[in-house]
């Protein structure tokens, strides 16, 4: 099995690629960097926007991985989150399509729905959510998300080419983020959530329609655009009197959903060797939320006029389902995110 890996130098990029080479799958990698080591795997510089290169990187291939992409519109301004996240996927089918290769699988995202980049308030219909949801998006690069997705399905009915649009959430490294600081946040997270949860029904009512107010009026002048990542700091780690703010103006848009990169691998290496046919935006998530408390009261307060339940959700289970991926290709997801104790 010979496979190409496009952005495989990033964090779900590398993970993969190290686990088709214990697989003993050929590895070739490209990227922006100059140089990349990863073992036996192969690398080139390449821009997935130089057509004729990306084609002759592709030569010889059973499969594409495709992750290269702008991860985020902070990062760039919208047209080129746009550009080389849109006309850079149709390169790679197209390339794929011309080369006679019949499976792509690419890093589509949560977000295709439209939520963490949001500029206004985001509506789900139901819990958990799965593929049927509608998609809203209001921002770039949730867009472009949407639209990569369709370019697969459009490659299916054009060129055959089958394969999944993994709606990737939040995907960590243990060891990368154990000490950046992000379990210290969420243990702060979790403790003033069970604080609000302590609090009585009109306090928290008043108290979330106070945030709400000031989390939307904020939204809605787009600080998530425009590279506003400067220094390390994002634009919702401002000081604030509530200790609850960010969690409410940017934790609450991503559902408490994760996935370990190491089971973001495992779903791509099954994507890739499944036999299956057709186009298909797969969630694949951790089992429980990133917060280890239950699911239904976290839903239930943040998410109040939620009221329909496809399915009896018990304890920290994800409000995101990963039902369509264990279905399809058999995803089995092995590692649960913990809170580590300070």
């Amino acid at each position: 099995m010979k496979v190409l890996i496009t952005g495989g130098t990033g964090d779900i990029g590398s993970a993969a690629s190290k686990r088709f080479l214990d697989l003993g799958w050929d590895v070739h990698i490209i990227d922006l960097k100059d140089e990349f080591d990863m073992g036996q795997a192969s690398y080139a510089k390449c821009n997935i926007m130089d057509f004729e290169d990306l084609k002759e990187q592709m030569q010889g291939c059973d499969a594409v991985v495709h992750m290269a992409a702008i991860r985020g519109p902070t990062l760039a301004p919208n047209e080129e989150v746009f550009r080389i996240n849109v006309a850079g996927t149709f390169n790679v089918y197209e390339a794929a399509a011309q080369l006679g290769i019949k499976r792509v699988v690419q890093a589509s995202s949560i977000n295709a729905i439209g939520c963490v980049w949001s500029i206004g308030d985001i509506h789900p219909q139901y819990f958990p959510l799965d593929e049927e949801h509608p998609r809203f998006t209001t921002d770039s690069y949730s867009l472009s998300k949407q639209m990569v997705e369709d370019l697969a399905e459009y490659f299916y009915h054009r060129d055959g080419i089958s394969g999944a649009s993994f709606r990737f959430p939040w995907v960590y490294n243990r060891e990368k983020h154990i000490n950046d600081g992000y379990f210290e946040r969420m243990r702060n997270n979790r403790d003033n959530v069970l604080a609000l949860f302590e609090q009585s029904p009109q306090e928290q009512r008043e108290r979330l329609e106070r945030l709400s107010e000031e989390v939307l009026a904020f939204r809605k002048t787009r600080p998530l655009e425009y590279a506003q990542i400067k220094d390390g700091k994002h634009p919702f780690a401002q000081e604030h009197a509530d200790p609850l703010w960010r969690f409410y103006a940017f934790d609450r848009f991503d559902y408490w959903v994760n996935l370990d990169d190491r089971d973001a691998a495992q779903a791509i290496e099954k994507s890739v060797t499944a036999d299956y046919q057709g186009s298909h935006p797969l969630f694949v998530m951790a089992p429980n939320n990133t917060l280890g408390i239950s699911s239904r009261k976290l839903a239930n307060v943040f998410y109040p006029e939620v009221k329909t339940w496809k399915k009896d959700i018990q304890g920290a289970e994800a409000l995101v389902s990963s039902n369509k991926a264990r279905k399809l290709i058999g995803f089995d997801p092995q590692f649960q995110l913990t809170i580590p104790d300070a």
